[in-house]
């Protein structure tokens, strides 16, 4: 890059030593003919630091001259051991002069180099760019705009050069703290390819790793696997020099509550939300270090696959125009629940004991599904999925939806469309890992990666209910299905209400989101009052339950749905539909809390399997095979052909095959079977034995009382096929 000229000659404000002094001190010396005299002069030099260094000169400028002389001065008598010791005193003595002068040469290099402020030294490839006041190039490596090299001495000249590490500039500009785990992730700048200036969130642990800064090269960072390794002792250096000059940002990876006491704030996108107002900073990811405001809290996205999820949580058009599309919801009873249900998470934070669940609206197509979940979303963003918006498509990996969901915290989470799921059964684990709120554990070199955390309320679409995807009882029971079209038909009155709210919340969107929480951080009781109103809708819903867990659990769900319809209404003064909505959301709770019992579905599958199986249970069918002439495919247990059979007997690992098979875990299914008296056992065992063919086999065998329990009838003997 440069070739630094020895502007250096002295390091020290002391006479530079004379060579012709040195060479003719050693003349005298070797021109003396008394070896005693000789002698005497000999050892005076050696101990004349001057005189040495005046030999040191001499050497380094004419070597030759001096070796000769020293030679002469072996040769006499007596000096051999003498003149060889002075040789070695001489060139050590010159290679310390040479070593101090190119130390000199290499400090003036540095203080050249890091005199100039970035800001001007980069000038040229800023362009409007600002860098942060009082970045330097760190000692010993220069920066400019031809990119970064290491300062280096020449061991031939004793020239100091510049030699290239990256052939444009690159620079930490900026660090981001994360707020939770204290981590660090630089604001890493260079200069493009093809012009401009380019910011990029790297993390720390990544920057100083060669193999993972080289990954950046992807995104046009000079880095390559050669030069990487110099380029992390590079920013190592860069970030030692200029500590104090980096601006510092603070940030989190998640949305939702942050802070305490006065510093208590709720990030909604990129937005910053107190109870004095809401601040807009931008992306963090692209603004200048240097205009970074001081203590204030940010959003870093560091993945690009959810920064446009990010970005759609904003305010557009007047609130006006967003209260005119409710108002044409308020006839439709499933599209007020999908309000509701938009504004809970947020909620949660007040309400420990509520955890996730899913609000799924299913049925026909082009019903209105898709128009329901806009409104939902328009309380917080953008509710376009055709893209830029919070709405996504299922046809999204798992681990994409645990990402957003993460990234969403306390906000809800909005997919349509079951059918376009990459896989049938993405959805139910998708739907499992939501309900339980905690992302998988990974594992990565540095050790198990921290795992996410989310809490929420997910809204999701679908021809087809998102529970018959799992069989999951857990799940089933956090999943509020609510079939059918949420606006009732398709009559011309209904057309006019969806082009209404589509036309509206496209337009008019994240007004509402933003007043609900400037009135949850301004309760003066820090949401007592509140968590007493929740409490007491918990206690009423649980009444109707009727002692079913299940229900009981999803009273919790139906509670914060009132709650939130009673903040939209009447905190924040949005008109109420002269029904009430969430009547809705309590027979969808109804019909799951029916649908949550696995065990009683295994037990109806396993009587419907059997009665297509009938050939191949020991004693159903008449002229069936005797002793142990077993059927095609062998015995799978024992039935009586009785109308009144008592029991039905079947093999372990047959039982056990076909509840797996059905996606049912077996083991649970079996325990709770045998908790409610549905399996007829022998003392000491889970099993009884049974007579087939002609030996008696260890079987399950299920009692016709729990054949009848789930049939709510007694069960008939069916005809033969």
């Amino acid at each position: 890059m440069h070739d630094w000229m020895p502007a250096v000659t002295a390091t020290t404000p002391t006479t530079p030593p004379d060579a012709n002094v040195g060479l003719a001190r050693l003349t005298k010396l070797v021109e003396t003919d008394d070896p005693a005299e000789a002698t005497v002069q000999l050892a005076a030099l050696l101990e004349d630091a001057e005189g040495m260094d005046a030999l040191a000169a001499a050497w380094r400028s004419s070597p030759d001259r001096v070796a000769a002389l020293v030679m002469r001065l072996g040769a006499k008598k007596g000096m051999r051991q003498r003149a060889g010791r002075l040789e070695r005193a001489i060139r050590e003595a010159a290679l310390r002069q040479s070593r101090a002068e190119a130390e000199g040469r290499l400090q003036v290099a540095m203080e050249r180099s890091t005199a100039l402020p970035l800001a001007e030294a980069l000038a040229p490839v800023l362009g409007a760019h600002v860098l942060p006041v009082g970045l330097r190039s760190p000692p010993g490596w220069e920066v400019s705009p031809r990119g970064v090299a290491k300062l280096r001495v020449s061991p031939d000249s004793g020239n100091v050069n510049a030699v290239d590490v990256a052939h444009r500039p690159l620079l930490i500009e900026g660090r981001y703290r994360d707020v939770h785990d204290n981590s660090v992730t630089y604001a890493l700048a260079w200069a493009g390819a093809g012009g401009g200036w380019h910011l990029h969130p790297v993390p720390r642990a990544k920057a100083a790793d060669a193999r993972g800064l080289v990954a950046y090269a992807a995104h046009d960072a000079p880095v390559t696997s050669n030069s990487a390794s110099d380029l992390v002792a590079y920013l190592d250096d860069f970030e030692a020099a200029n500590l104090d000059a980096i601006p510092e940002a603070r940030v989190t990876s998640q949305m939702g509550w942050h802070g305490t006491g006065d510093e208590r704030c709720f990030l909604w996108g990129r937005s910053v939300v107190r109870a004095g107002g809401t601040v807009s900073a931008g992306a963090v990811e692209d603004l200048p270090p240097a205009r970074w405001v001081p203590r204030q809290l940010h959003l870093l996205v560091t993945e690009p696959g959810v920064r446009a999820l990010a970005d759609g949580f904003r305010v557009t058009g007047t609130w006006e125009g967003w209260l005119d599309a409710v108002n044409a919801a308020l006839p439709y009873p499933a599209a007020m629940v999908a309000l509701y249900a938009s504004l809970v998470p947020p909620l949660m934070a007040f309400f420990p004991t509520l955890a996730n669940f899913i609000v799924d609206f299913c049925g026909e197509t082009s019903r209105g599904k898709t128009t329901t979940l806009r409104l939902a979303a328009s309380v917080w963003g953008n509710p376009d999925e055709r893209g830029g918006g919070i709405v996504v498509s299922w046809d999204n990996t798992r681990v994409y939806v645990e990402r957003a969901a993460a990234l969403t915290d306390y906000l809800p989470t909005f997919l349509d469309d079951t059918k376009r799921a990459r896989k049938s059964e993405d959805v139910g684990r998708t739907l499992y890992d939501f309900a339980s709120g905690v992302g998988r554990g990974r594992g990565s070199l540095q050790g198990i990666q921290r795992t996410s955390r989310a809490h929420g309320v997910l809204l999701s679409t679908g021809e087809a209910p998102a529970t018959s995807f799992t069989n999951d009882g857990g799940t089933r029971a956090r999943t509020l299905c609510i079939w059918g079209s949420p606006f009732g038909g398709c009559s011309a009155d209904t057309l006019v209400a969806v082009q209404r709210i589509t036309a509206g919340v496209l337009d008019h969107h994240g007004h509402a989101g933003p007043r609900l929480l400037q009135y949850l951080l301004g309760l003066a009781d820090a949401g007592a009052g509140l968590r007493r109103l929740y409490a007491w809708r918990v206690e009423e819903w649980t009444k109707l339950c009727n002692g079913n867990p299940v229900a009981g659990r999803a009273a919790q769900y139906v509670a914060a749905l009132d709650v939130a319809k009673w903040l939209l209404h009447e905190a924040l003064g949005v008109p109420a539909p002269t029904s009430d909505p969430v009547l809705v959301a309590w027979e969808a709770v109804i019909k799951a809390s029916a649908e949550a019992d696995r065990a009683s579905d295994a037990l109806r599958d396993v009587l419907s399997w059997a009665t297509s199986q009938q050939h191949r249970f020991y004693g159903r069918l008449e002229g069936e095979p005797s002793g142990n002439d077993a059927p095609t495919g062998g015995w799978l247990g024992a039935w009586a052909s009785r109308a009144d059979w008592r029991a039905l007997a079947v093999l372990p690992t047959e039982l056990r095959g076909f509840l797996e098979r059905q996606k049912y875990d077996a083991e649970a299914v079996l325990r709770v079977w045998e908790q409610r008296g549905w399996l007829l056992r022998d003392e000491g065992h889970r099993t009884r034995k049974a007579t087939i063919g002609e030996r008696k086999e260890r079987c399950f065998v299920v009692a016709r009382a729990g054949a009848d329990a789930v049939s709510g009838e007694p069960v008939e003997a069916d005809p033969a096929p």
